[in-house]
């Protein structure tokens, strides 16, 4: 750094390879057309170019307003004004310019000329014509010749000016740069050529040179070497300024940018001309890639008189003085040896001490730099000369620096060592608290080094020490270390307890160890599924932190509670937190945590259903780890790539990202990861259809798994290829796998490949018509589904849980009804029903781990493993024995234990049915069978069950005579269409007959003559037909449904069995909760009821504080709310009331105990958006808080509809109808008064028990 007066020196230590990159990264990104994708790299890439280039020298030039940088070999591509500080851009602090060399700089003094006013303006064919027109416009004092003269004439003409313009750009030759040449048109058709290196001798004498169109392509093995060129050809020639573009930008903004220089040069110099234009230009144009550009190279923006002046003083000196300090110090860097450097020390007639000074200094700046190879070199310089001279301060000192930077470089084993000796050499037996301390440290390197054992052993070796000489502190920070030994290890459950100490002992004493303990307990508590307690030790160390602690562990923690929130589906607080942890990693310069909320973020999109977002967050990750060098995380996004294209079924580009992935990994020897990028290309090639290189990677993949000692992963592979032989038709081989896998998984007790290999097996015998066998292996599967609590999300995307589980669902329903077992289908259909309802619910983050839930089924399956293990016992009992064999009451005992075992279960689920009404919301009870069906049937009712596979729509007819079981052969995805098709029919008032009839013969019809002679007809959908209003369908005589039955509609089976509470006396006839808006027509639902009822029969609740305490005092109860279903949040349904919001998961604690519950203003979401599961919800809800009745609406009626429906409907009920033939009179009421067309009149249906 040179001033008027004054020296400075800084070592920068940095790679020039990687340096390099860095700065191509940066040009091309700023070169590139403006992508929103790029903006925040930028911004990041300018802030690391800032810190390294300037802020080292910040000291030096904070009160200066001028600053020319001559940047060396790459740097000459690197436009300055863009770097970025925290106070704003470079060229908003200093005027700018660029030199091509200090010597050059010095020479720009002498060879000022005269500051003429006039300009010439010379078109290139580079140029355009608008730019020539824009300038001419700009500038009264410009000329332009037509035609131009030839070479020879044009440089007399042009040294007559004082300004020259070049309208267009140089053809740069890289190769030899003297050979760039500048084209123009002359007279006629005639083309001239002009070469830098015949500039050389020409003799301008203007002050300014101005080239519009410049675009410099970064070449790696020449660098800097256009921009050298350009500016010493045209120095040469006299002109020391040259206004230029690195890059070219668009025509138009090139021409602003120049009207506004021109403008700012009538009051200003070149330089400040230049920001200011750059400023002006900002405003319309804020991305850097269209002001960045343009640079001012050559001498800076003083008037000649002044340059001349600072010229005439002591500059000449100085940078000689530099030129040799610079000598000097490029010697000390290639310094081979001690003795060389004491040499260098007598030659600057430096002291050892001095020397010391130096080398510490040069030490620092290496470890500052990142260059640890060469800090460690010069350490162990200093640790040399400690020992030598027995100097004992400098020996301890060269120690600790030595462990600091080999921790820093990720040498572990290296850290401990010096660690170790730094023990023997300052701490003495006896000295209890250093020697914990010292212990800590080394556990803390083998914890980082990966030896887990080790690092646990000194560890409480330390916490021991600590103990006796009663440091809590100390204490607590070693629990924090052997917590994070645990979380390392994945002990997790250990590492909860260590980081609860730590907390414990820190809290309200030192707010900076208690905010890490707190931030890694909720880390450990999230993997073991705690999220409440965790979400708490969060927010707690974030309070901590928020106060003005380390910047990079509140970044830790919002990365933390990120993780949190997206695993209980928040989602909108997880993007939050996500966005504030990467601003703070971008602040702090810190890649890796910028890596690791970057692949956060890809999770989030890719769960949240935005695949097309986590695929550009991989590949900006991908590009990110790349220009960093970081190649695990590369490696990373590579795979969640491969994991994207996997889901989407696009198997050749998973393929292509887990091969890259690999090849990665194994240049990083992760022996983890090589294990399961084996199995990844192998699920790849299994996809794409080829079986045989799938099974070649299963192999390499197994072998490996077998070195590694991963028994998961061992059998998972098993399986995977047990899988790909029965895929290419080899069931012996793959029989005998799955059977190998079966006995390993009874062992590791992995749920998800056990009940996958029975579901496989079961495959293979009912593909050999063994149906016998093959309903016991798919039966076995079922069981060990219901045994587990409800899957979570990322099992369910990543193993394809839904998907699978739905086909052995279909296998062992087809399985039943091929063998006639109709019953037993229908029991394991409602079965099938509740669990498939559990894991959508789960695949949208209900979360299951909730302690009443996961206590309640803990319980549950410890009830149900003592009837698999008495029915075990009777099996054993009866194995290979005649009945005559067994002992007396034997045989009987056994049954009675079985029976006993079956009762509690049962008995225990039914009560958890009626005391916890949302348990029921989960799983349905047992004990299913045709007599308990048809006593809850009156003799005048039927039922129709409708089950929804991939490929056949199952439906049973129950009445109190008979069970029958038809089978639809349609594809999930057709019906789906039909059902919208009919649906959309409806809303927009078209013909409705033929799709009516057409639903009516497909699923009513077959089974008409079960049904034909009932009067009440109660319906159990599936699916899509959740949104099916199946009152509107029409039969062969032309008649609505509706018209022909009394409709009923039920979620499941389970809530048939249920008993509902109703009381015998209410203090209100009807409680209402009134809308949170005044409705654009006046009207008011309830006050059309209180002139059906009374005022003093009917109770109005405008806010929900009063809600709770009315619900279950009237005998009808009304919603007169607009109420919203979230498919994706089903959970959050609910209303609004006087502008505060109500999910129906809070009526959870109440119970109704209503007759009717209503609630007409509710709309459905699009049909292809969902699943039926926001609709089946609502129902199960409603029914489990003990609701006799519930009054809904397919769609929201238009708000006169609905108050013409809700009076004629209570009417009816308050005359003593009942509750359907109350419902047929109100929808025939609209028909008849106010407009015939089904969608006015046909939404509306009841919910409840026949």
């Amino acid at each position: 750094v040179v001033t008027s007066s004054e020296l400075y020196f800084r070592f920068v230590p940095v790679e020039e390879v990687e340096f390099s990159r860095l700065v191509q990264s940066y040009y091309q990104l700023l070169r590139s057309p403006p992508a929103e994708e790029t903006e925040l790299e930028i911004q990041r890439q300018a802030r690391q170019l800032y810190s390294l280039l300037i802020e080292p020298v910040e000291e030096f030039i904070g009160d200066k307003g001028e600053l020319a940088i001559v940047p060396d070999r790459h740097l000459s591509y690197l436009p300055f004004s863009s770097l970025l500080s925290s106070d704003g851009y470079l060229f908003e602090l200093f005027n700018l310019t660029t030199s091509p060399s200090a010597n050059f700089f010095y020479q720009s003094y002498q060879r000022l000329s005269p500051n003429q006013r006039g300009m010439y303006l010379l078109p290139l064919l580079s140029g355009t014509e608008e730019e020539v027109a824009t300038l001419k416009e700009t500038l009264p004092e410009v000329t332009i010749d037509s035609p131009l003269p030839p070479p020879p004439d044009l440089r007399r003409e042009l040294s007559d000016f004082g300004r020259l313009h070049l309208c267009g750009g140089v053809d740069f030759d890289l190769g030899y740069p003297l050979k760039s040449k500048l084209s123009y048109s002359g007279e006629g058709d005639s083309t001239y050529t002009i070469h830098l290196h015949d500039i050389y001798s020409w003799d301008l004498g203007a002050s300014l040179l101005s080239i519009s169109n410049n675009d410099f392509e970064f070449d790696y093995h020449l660098p800097g070497r256009a921009n050298l060129t350009l500016a010493t050809s045209f120095g040469y020639a006299g002109i020391p300024s040259i206004v230029t573009g690195l890059w070219a930008v668009k025509p138009e903004v090139r021409g602003e940018f120049f009207k506004l220089f021109y403008e700012a040069l009538e009051k200003y110099d070149i330089s400040s001309s230049l920001g200011e234009a750059q400023l002006r230009l900002r405003e319309k144009y804020p991305q850097p890639h269209f002001w960045a550009s343009f640079q001012n190279i050559g001498f800076g923006g003083l008037d000649p008189k002044e340059a001349k002046s600072v010229a005439s003083r002591s500059l000449g000196k100085l940078l000689a003085k530099a030129q040799g300090y610079a000598s000097r110090a490029e010697w000390l860097l290639s310094a081979k040896s001690y003795r060389g450097a004491l040499n260098l020390a007598y030659q600057l007639q430096l002291s050892v001490d001095k020397l010391q000074r130096l080398l510490n200094g040069l030490v620092l700046s290496y470890f500052r730099g990142g260059d640890f190879r060469n800090a460690s070199k010069w350490q162990e310089k200093l640790l040399e000369m400690g020992y030598q001279s027995e100097d004992k301060s400098l020996v301890e000192k060269a120690l600790l620096s030595l462990r600091r930077i080999s921790y820093q470089a990720g040498d572990y084993q290296k850290a401990s060592f010096y660690e170790s000796e730094y023990r023997k050499w300052k701490i003495r037996p006896g000295q209890l608290q250093q020697n914990a301390v010292s212990l800590r440290n080394q556990a803390n390197f083998a914890d980082l080094s990966g030896d887990y054992n080790s690092a646990r052993i000194l560890a409480d070796s330390a916490a021991a020490l600590f103990q006796s000489v009663d440091d809590s502190l100390n204490l607590a920070e070693t629990y924090l270390l052997l917590g994070r030994t645990n979380i390392n290890s994945g002990d997790f459950k250990f590492a909860v307890e260590n980081l609860s100490s730590a907390v414990s002992l820190s809290q309200n004493r030192k707010a900076e160890l208690e905010a890490k303990s707190s931030q890694l307990l909720g880390f450990a508590l999230t993997k073991v599924g705690n999220f409440q307690q965790a979400l708490g030790c969060q927010q707690r160390a974030l309070e901590l932190l928020s106060g003005g602690g380390d910047s990079r562990e509140l970044a830790r923690t919002y990365q933390y509670l990120a993780t949190i929130y997206w695993h209980t589906g928040d989602y909108e607080n997880a993007r939050s937190c996500q966005k504030l942890s990467w601003d703070l990693h971008c602040q702090l310069g810190d890649e890796r945590g910028r890596l690791e909320v970057l692949n956060l973020r890809a999770l989030i999109e890719r769960y949240t259903g935005d695949t097309q977002g986590s695929l550009n967050t991989n590949r900006w990750g991908v590009a990110l780890a790349e220009s960093l060098g970081l190649a695990s995380h590369k490696a990373t996004f590579l795979t969640n790539l491969g994991n994207l294209f996997n889901q989407k079924k696009n198997f050749k580009e998973s393929l292509l990202h887990y091969k890259l992935a690999h090849n990665l990994d194994r240049e990083l020897q992760d022996e983890t990861a090589i294990l399961m990028d084996l199995r990844n290309i192998g699920l790849a090639y299994q996809g794409l259809g080829e079986m045989d290189s799938a099974a070649v990677y299963y192999r390499r993949a197994l072998k490996e798994s077998e070195t590694q000692k991963n028994s998961q992963m061992r059998l998972k592979l098993i399986y995977n290829l047990g899988q790909a032989n029965l895929l290419r038709g080899e069931e012996k081989e793959a029989e005998e796998l799955f059977g190998r896998s079966l006995e390993l998984s009874e062992g590791i007790k992995l749920d998800e490949i056990l009940w996958r290999s029975y579901f496989r097996l079961g495959e293979i015998e009912r593909k050999r018509k063994r149906f016998d066998e093959a309903e016991d292996y798919f039966r076995k599967a079922f069981e060990v589904i219901t045994l587990s609590l409800p899957q979570d999300p990322l099992e369910v995307y990543k193993g394809g849980y839904l998907e699978t589980s739905s086909d052995l669902y279909q296998a062992l329903m087809a399985t039943l009804v091929e063998s006639g077992k109709t019953m037993e289908a229908l029991e394991y259909a409602e079965r099938m029903r509740n669990r498939n309802f559990a894991d959508r619910l789960a695949q949208r983050r209900i979360d299951f781990q909730k302690e009443n839930y996961k206590l309640a089924f803990e319980h549950l399956q410890v009830l149900k493993q003592k009837v698999f293990q008495e029915r075990g016992a009777l099996s054993s009992l009866l194995a290979g024995r005649d009945l005559t064999d067994l002992s007396p009451g034997s045989l009987d005992s056994a049954v009675e234990r079985i029976e006993v075992a079956e009762s509690n279960y049962h008995s225990f689920f039914d009560s958890l049915m009626t005391t916890d009404p949302g348990f029921a919301l989960f799983f349905s009870g047992g004990g299913l069978t045709p007599e308990v069906l048809r006593e809850k049937l009156r003799d005048d009712s039927a039922l129709l069950y409708y089950f929804s596979t991939p490929q056949i729509l199952y439906c049973w007819s129950v009445t109190t005579k008979d069970i029958r079981l038809l089978q639809v052969p349609i594809a999930e995805k057709e019906l789906k269409e039909r059902i919208e098709l009919f649906r959309g029919q409806i809303r927009s008032l078209s013909e409705v007959e033929v799709s009516a009839k057409e639903l009516y013969n497909l699923l009513i019809k077959p089974l008409e003559s079960e049904i034909a002679s009932k009067k009440r007809l109660s319906i159990i959908p599936g699916g899509s037909l959740f949104y099916l209003p199946f009152g509107l369908l029409i039969d062969q005589a032309g008649e609505y449904l509706a018209r022909r039955w009394e409709l009923l509609y039920l979620p499941s089976l389970c809530y048939l069995l249920m008993e509902p509470a109703s009381k015998e006396t209410y203090s209100q006839r009807m409680v209402y909760l009134a809308d949170s808006k005044p409705n654009p027509l006046g009207i008011d639902e309830g006050r059309g009821l209180s002139l059906t009822f009374g005022d003093d029969d009917v109770s109005r609740i405008s806010a929900l504080q009063g809600f709770e305490p009315a619900v279950g005092q009237g005998r009808y109860l009304h919603l007169a709310t607009p109420g919203k279903l979230k498919p994706e949040r089903p959970f959050e349904s609910g209303f609004n009331v006087a502008g505060s919001e109500m999910a129906l998961l809070e009526f959870a604690g109440l119970s109704m105990e209503s007759d009717i519950f209503s609630w007409l203003n509710v709309d459905l979401p699009p049909l292809l958006s969902s699943d039926g599961l926001e609709v089946e919800l609502l129902w199960r809800l409603l029914l489990s808080f003990h609701c006799e009745r519930a009054l809904l609406s397919q769609w929201s009626p238009e708000l006169m509809v609905r108050a013409i429906f809700l009076k004629r409907f209570y009417r009816s009920l308050s005359s003593g109808e009942e509750i359907a033939p109350a419902l047929s009179v109100a929808q025939g009421k609209i028909e008849e008064s106010y407009n015939p067309h089904p969608n006015f009149w046909g939404g509306y249906y009841l919910l409840g028990k026949p």
